[in-house]
């Protein structure tokens, strides 16, 4: 997603990086998003209150070799101010974190017809002003679904955290080498989040943008300068889809009612045990509530659906 790309659904490669504030476009400029279908694999048509996630990872790989550097922590909003900005806060560390969101959508468009061939806009010229045009977007979700959109977050200053930061085997602040993936434990314990994970998994598909603040210069007599920036392999990579480097999304899920714990089809003594022994040494399916607490209102929840 990105307002210059005239080949959308079949790169080979994909950037992340972000304008600095630049009028016209979004402060997270190139969007990176990924599409996965789970039905098959996780029952869909359930309803939105019968998926409970365990845990999620999502994996990327780079391509390019040492041109940014690696950033595994969240920076703040205020730190991609420009220099000259008052509430400006200088960054305390090398490099830019890869984030990773929930997608919302404009336009027409929705989980259930955006694919990813679908055009970068349908209004407006986004070559004259590509700010709010996207059809897809990184957003955040509320707990009851309300969807904001993230891309122009410096200048509508929403100081928001993702849905996790991407995780190298590298040191802070090292050139991030060629073939280097990045793991995101994504955050279950959200609400929002979440409620995310409900609505695609009761449709059968998950979809994540992947996202980064990292420089790009263009001199308009010269063009493109010197990537800063992070290029990712596509599916549609034929090197990545023969060394395995294709983006790759892994689930823990519980899906239909916890009263049936064990998930045999009954609701007998051995539910009773195993949430026990699960919620006395806080494992994460105890967690009922998905708040990474382990406390009454897990047994309460147990309780209830299990009696009901």
């Amino acid at each position: 997603m990105y307002p210059f790309n005239g080949t959308p659904g079949t790169r080979f490669l994909a950037s992340t990086f972000g304008t600095g504030g630049i009028p016209g476009f979004d402060d997270r400029d190139a969007q990176f998003i990924l599409l996965f279908d789970t039905v098959g694999q996780v029952p869909s048509g359930q309803g939105i209150g019968a998926y409970r996630v365990i845990s999620a990872r999502v994996t990327v790989t780079v391509y390019n070799d040492e041109e940014f550097f690696y950033d595994p922590t969240f920076d703040a909003m205020d730190s991609y101010r420009a220099d000259d900005d008052p509430e400006h806060v200088v960054d305390s560390d090398v490099g830019r974190p890869i984030e990773i969101f929930p997608v919302g959508y404009r336009d027409g468009f929705s989980l259930a017809n955006w694919t990813e061939t679908s055009p970068f806009n349908v209004q407006g010229d986004p070559f004259t002003n590509s700010e709010r045009l996207r059809t897809a977007y990184s957003a955040v979700y509320s707990p009851t679904g309300v969807v904001t959109d993230v891309s122009l977050a410096v200048r509508d200053e929403i100081d928001v955290e993702s849905m996790a930061e991407g995780q190298a085997d590298l040191t802070p602040g090292a050139a991030v080498p060629a073939d280097t993936t990045f793991t995101f434990e994504l955050d279950v314990c959200d609400a929002g989040v979440q409620r995310y994970f409900n609505e695609g998994l009761n449709f059968g598909r998950m979809n994540f943008a992947v996202v980064s603040m990292h420089g790009s210069t263009w001199d308009p007599d010269i063009g493109p300068g010197d990537p800063s920036y992070p290029n990712f392999y596509t599916s549609e990579n034929p090197l990545a889809q023969i060394l395995g480097l294709t983006p790759t999304f892994e689930i823990t899920v519980r899906v239909g009612s916890a009263g049936d714990y064990n998930e045999d089809g009954h609701r007998d003594f051995f539910d009773v045990q195993l949430f026990l022994n699960d919620f006395s040494n806080e494992r994460a399916p105890a967690d009922l509530n998905s708040d990474c607490r382990f406390d009454f209102f897990d047994v309460q929840r147990f309780l209830n659906e299990f009696s009901n």
